[in-house]
């Protein structure tokens, strides 16, 4: 019994940077892009975002931090023995 086989060439989308939709600078170095913020959403029935549309914002670590910090909480837990 002979195998049959095929060749296929597989193309990969990967991400190498990001455009701060705020302060429009261009990112490409790592930590930029592990601080990359992005948010997205679809409206539902009555949403104020509009029924159905579609929406999304990217931002760089300093412009979600201004944006965000006053309303943003640290969740983070605190293992002292004090």
């Amino acid at each position: 019994m002979s195998l049959i086989t095929e060749s296929h060439i597989l193309t990969r989308e990967q991400v190498v940077g990001f455009t701060c939709d705020r302060c429009g600078v261009e990112y490409h170095d790592d930590i930029a892009m592990q601080e990359c913020f992005t948010w997205n959403t679809t409206g539902g029935y009555g949403s104020v975002w509009g029924d159905g549309r579609s929406w999304e914002v990217v931002l760089c670590q300093g412009c979600a931090f201004t944006l965000l910090s006053p309303y943003a909480r640290d969740v983070t837990e605190c293992n002292d023995a004090d």
